[in-house]
């Protein structure tokens, strides 16, 4: 087989259709910065493809403008955070000013990508949480292919709520039973 030039079909770098940040580099000192932009915009990639079934060069050009604002806020946060006690009032406000209207043109762009409806969670949840393991379901050994809880609760009796044992505490009425 022949290779093409560029992207070869089927890889995944067809999915940037070759819109990268133009100012690709963050001052010295930013590159967490750089690394939450990266994040944000693989977010947003992921949710546009769930929820629209592919990436258009629009949809990619306005993630590209909304991963633009979100290094605009926390740069501008970033400089308010390092130089606070050497900035008059006035450039404080500017600062935070900053911040406040890069947020809001993020936003904006979130809303025609069509991502501000109604979602499980928000993209800055998934960006600033720690994922947490979902409970487990436990299953009955023979019957693989059910949801169903295992045990007591499956016959629809509730179990109480598990309570963390406490040293020295013990289980029981208090007669020894």
């Amino acid at each position: 087989m022949k290779r093409l030039p560029g992207g070869q079909p089927g890889n995944q770098s067809a999915v940037k259709h070759g819109l990268r940040m133009a100012l690709n580099t963050v001052p010295k000192g930013c590159a967490r910065v750089r690394i939450e932009r990266d994040r944000l915009r693989s977010v947003l990639e992921q949710s546009v493809l769930e929820l629209h079934g592919q990436i258009t060069p629009y949809h990619a050009a306005v993630i590209q403008t909304a991963c633009r604002w979100a290094t605009h806020a926390a740069l501008a946060a970033r400089w308010l955070r390092l130089e606070l006690d050497e900035l008059s009032a006035a450039e404080r406000l500017s600062y935070s000013r900053e911040v406040a209207r890069a947020s809001s043109e993020r936003d904006r762009c979130l809303e025609r990508l069509g991502l501000d409806k109604d979602q499980r969670e928000t993209i800055l949840d998934v960006l600033f949480t720690r994922q947490r393991p979902q409970d487990a379901v436990s299953r009955d050994p023979g019957d693989e292919g059910s949801d169903t809880p295992a045990g007591d609760e499956a016959a629809g009796e509730k179990q109480p709520a598990a309570v963390e044992k406490q040293p020295g505490v013990r289980e029981g009425n208090g007669d020894g039973s």
